[in-house]
């Protein structure tokens, strides 16, 4: 099996066991991040370059753990082709590739469980979006010094969106920017040129927005809005600058399209504002 699907298969899985769902942009962002960081160990020529890599930046206890695992796993793939009796020199060659594939994907499956639980224990949604993700591996100590990713609050982490207008930029976003930017998009039925708005190469459709999500469950809101006769809540004003954002964009009032603005910050019961 190749890394690729290796990644995706064990990104879906601990998903799958914790009861959460993953964005496709937030598995890119995994994979992407993951890919980053194994780099010294993508070209490895030996097992023992992996031992050390691991010892160098997990510490021994569980260096120590994920060396049984790839114990166990080598003395498998051994013997299921002894079983077999003789084998071609083809078969040798693959033989060695998997013992050295193998614990590249033990740790790469150790680290996304180590993603997913801590995105479990701080972010509180059923779908997983990158800066859930970014805001999360901020918060584990063996995650943020490995991915060099210092904690973060997640109403101000920006991430890098690929928006096409009259071409494509690569800009620095938050999550409620972002998010405010696909609903213009949704309820204005504009698409921002064909590829629309990408993170880490997969799609992130407007669609999102229109099913529903952490802004029409949002019970912890700082504001609401209504568009298209639907209430949207969020934290920060940036959920507004991104919807403002894509009609400028686009050339069109933003204020055409949606309504009842609402600031609870200083009044429980809010108070009526304008944008």
């Amino acid at each position: 099996m190749d890394t690729n699907t290796f990644i995706k298969q064990s990104i879906n899985q601990h998903v799958h066991e914790a009861g959460k769902n993953i964005h496709d942009t937030s598995a890119a962002y995994i994979d992407y991040l993951l890919k980053s960081v194994l780099e010294p160990i993508s070209n490895a020529i030996n097992k023992q370059q992996i031992i050390t890599w691991m010892a160098n930046n997990f510490g021994l206890n569980i260096s120590d753990s994920l060396q049984v695992e790839m114990k166990n796993k080598e003395m498998d793939i051994i013997n299921t082709f002894l079983q077999r009796g003789n084998f071609t020199s083809e078969e040798e060659e693959k033989v060695g590739n998997l013992l050295l594939q193998d614990p590249k994907d033990i740790i790469f499956d150790y680290l996304i469980k180590q993603i997913i639980k801590s995105t479990v224990r701080t972010i509180k949604v059923n779908t997983f979006l990158p800066w859930d993700i970014r805001t999360s591996i901020g918060n584990d100590q063996l995650l943020s010094n490995l991915l060099n990713l210092p904690p973060a609050d997640i109403r101000q982490v920006t991430l890098p969106v690929n928006v096409s207008i009259d071409r494509e930029y690569v800009l620095d976003m938050t999550e409620e920017f972002t998010c405010g930017l696909l609903l213009y998009s949704d309820v204005a039925h504009i698409s921002f040129r064909t590829r629309g708005i990408r993170m880490f190469g997969a799609d992130f459709y407007s669609s999102y927005m229109a099913g529903n999500n952490r802004f029409t469950h949002n019970t912890r809101k700082t504001y609401s809005v209504k568009v298209a006769n639907r209430v949207y809540n969020f934290n920060t004003i940036e959920f507004m600058q991104g919807f403002a954002t894509g009609a400028l964009w686009s050339g069109t009032n933003h204020r055409d399209y949606w309504s009842d603005l609402i600031d609870y910050s200083n009044d429980p019961a809010g108070v009526k504002v304008e944008f």
